[in-house]
């Protein structure tokens, strides 16, 4: 007596094989799709956010610091000179001597942001677009460094051009 069985699969040999690898790219293929075309029929509600700094208004702050820096490699009467010619209009007043110090910035860009409610101290707010950023100071007389220091500098941009706020040594 011969017994029935179930029909099988074959063993795999290398005819089978090839045909199991291509059943699951088909399938992997398949859900591949499935999931990347999913996301296309979904509605997200909100708005677009704009970005918190104008591309030209990143670029003259990058700029402020570059000549910034220039101006204290050529000593510390062209950085005072620097720092006059950029004091914000509104505080034009308020510019300190340097007593023959410079200052370099590093500033670190990843810090820029809009600061709408700062004023200086005891003054109103400026006009123009206020930033702040974070920035290492290096204190030199000559090529002797006295000091490293991190704070915030506020620049602002008014009128196509970026002003500062002189900073007084103490």
């Amino acid at each position: 007596m011969t017994r029935w069985t179930a029909p099988s699969r074959p063993a795999p040999n290398w005819r089978t094989a090839g045909a199991d690898v291509r059943f699951l790219v088909r399938v992997a293929s398949l859900v591949s799709a499935a999931a990347l075309t999913a996301g296309c029929t979904s509605v997200i509600s909100g708005q677009a956010v704009v970005p918190d700094v104008e591309r030209a208004d990143r670029q003259m702050v990058t700029g402020y610091f570059e000549r910034g820096n220039a101006a204290a490699g050529e000593g510390s009467d062209a950085q005072q000179r620097f720092f006059a010619s950029t004091q914000h209009p509104d505080f034009g007043s308020a510019s300190c001597d340097l007593n023959g110090l410079t200052l370099t910035f590093d500033p670190t860009l990843s810090t820029l942001r809009r600061d709408n409610r700062w004023a200086p101290q005891g003054g109103k707010p400026p006009r123009g677009r206020v930033y702040v950023v974070a920035v290492t100071f290096t204190v030199q007389q000559q090529s002797t460094v006295l000091g490293t220091q991190i704070g915030l500098v506020h620049l602002v941009v008014l009128d196509n051009a970026i002003y500062g706020f002189a900073p007084c040594p103490s």
